[in-house]
């Protein structure tokens, strides 16, 4: 008997999702919250967002983007599942420029200015990559499934106009594998049956 190897359902994005959580103690409260996207490929389009909540953003979510209707998209679709509080579509988008330095192996700068903030997201002390796969409705309260290149990092930073946020990353597992609540996430495909 021969598998099929192709995923019978929509893509609906694949690019990118990095994240960084940081907290005071392992199992805590996070005080800084980031998802970045880099999109290659979705119903609004291609582009780059950052949804951030923060102790130096007083706790308020900021949204940075360079492309408004991938950023609604994402918040009804995706986000709306993986964290409501960056799913209000009443906070504004602030327009912003994005790019990245470093690499998958040693250390990963992405760069986001705005007309009144520069955002510095870093990941370093990288561990060994590995992936994940959801099927569709395996992710509670969301019909999608998700497949990504997980890459864990040891330890994280993220500042705001030079000002570094508290906290740190800690150790996280992700079903029986052992990660971290800050990772690099690229090569990230979300299907949803159609």
């Amino acid at each position: 008997m021969t598998m099929n190897p192709v995923d019978p359902n929509p893509v609906r994005l694949t690019g990118e999702n990095s994240f960084i959580r940081l907290a005071e103690k392992e199992g805590g409260q996070d005080m800084t919250r980031a998802s970045h996207w880099r999109i290659l490929r979705s119903p609004g389009g291609p582009g780059h967002v950052l949804f951030l909540k923060s102790e130096l953003t007083h706790n308020e979510v900021h949204i940075y983007s360079d492309n408004a209707a991938l950023t609604r998209w994402l918040q009804e679709e995706i986000e709306s599942a993986l964290f409501p509080a960056f799913s209000d579509q009443n906070v504004p988008i602030i327009e912003a420029e994005f790019a990245r330095i470093g690499n998958h192996m040693t250390f990963s700068t992405e760069s986001v200015e705005s007309q009144n903030d520069s955002v510095s997201l870093t990941w370093y002390k990288l561990g060994t990559p590995f992936i994940i796969r959801f099927q569709p409705g395996g992710i509670p309260g969301s019909p999608h499934g998700v497949y990504s290149c997980l890459t864990p990092a040891g330890a994280a930073q993220l500042s705001i106009n030079g000002v570094a946020a508290k906290g740190r990353c800690f150790p996280e597992k992700i079903g029986d594998h052992m990660s971290s609540t800050s990772c690099l996430a690229w090569g990230e495909t979300w299907v949803r049956p159609g």
